[in-house]
């Protein structure tokens, strides 16, 4: 074998796994503290406490949806509810993704320490909606949301303006405040 001239990178050598157990872990096995002892399981959010959570919770959200070469495209943008569907502005490359593939994701976190960090991220399939007197309606809706006062709402729909209407399938959430609320000793917030 040759040896590589200087400042190459060596070519890495992928093995194939031959068995097919169980991967080996980095993390400690689930319901065990990293120093022994028990922790507590993960603290989700009601489904009430998820609605709260969208509502009033952070201004953005991360939207994923699949690329044409099957990698995920994840952008930041604004949101809101009506009902159980939210709705998201779609243009350009995740307009052309959904049309594409309908199943996204939508991502929202709040907090800067892990003691206070929630989540959700929501699973569901994407419904395009570009009829005009819809997209009025929804412009109007996401005005509101924002707090524009109704002055300030559009009285026409944007030319070419779509929504995307995702309906959830799955939330899944966590809720760091919780957990820190229960254990034993924990601070009083």
């Amino acid at each position: 074998m040759s040896r590589p001239r200087a400042g190459a990178v060596a070519p890495v050598r992928l093995t194939p796994r031959t068995s097919r157990g169980p991967r080996p872990s980095v993390y400690a096995p689930r319901g065990a503290a990293p120093g022994g002892g028990e922790e507590p399981a993960m603290a989700t959010m009601t489904r009430d406490e998820a609605y709260g959570f969208i509502d009033a919770g952070p201004p953005w959200a991360i939207l994923t949806t699949v690329g044409p070469g099957g990698y995920p495209h994840a952008v930041p943008l604004a949101y809101y509810r009506d009902g159980d569907a939210l709705f998201v502005n779609a243009r350009g490359a995740r307009l052309a993704n959904m049309r594409r593939h309908r199943q996204v994701s939508l991502l929202l976190e709040s907090g800067t320490e892990m003691g206070e960090l929630r989540g959700l991220l929501i699973e569901g399939d994407a419904e395009l909606v570009a009829e005009p007197a819809e997209v009025l309606r929804l412009s109007r809706l996401a005005g509101r949301a924002r707090g524009a006062s109704e002055e300030e709402l559009p009285a026409e729909p944007r030319p070419g303006a779509i929504w995307a209407r995702i309906a959830p399938r799955r939330m899944r959430s966590w809720d760091n405040s919780k957990r820190r609320e229960r254990r034993p000793g924990a601070p009083a917030r």
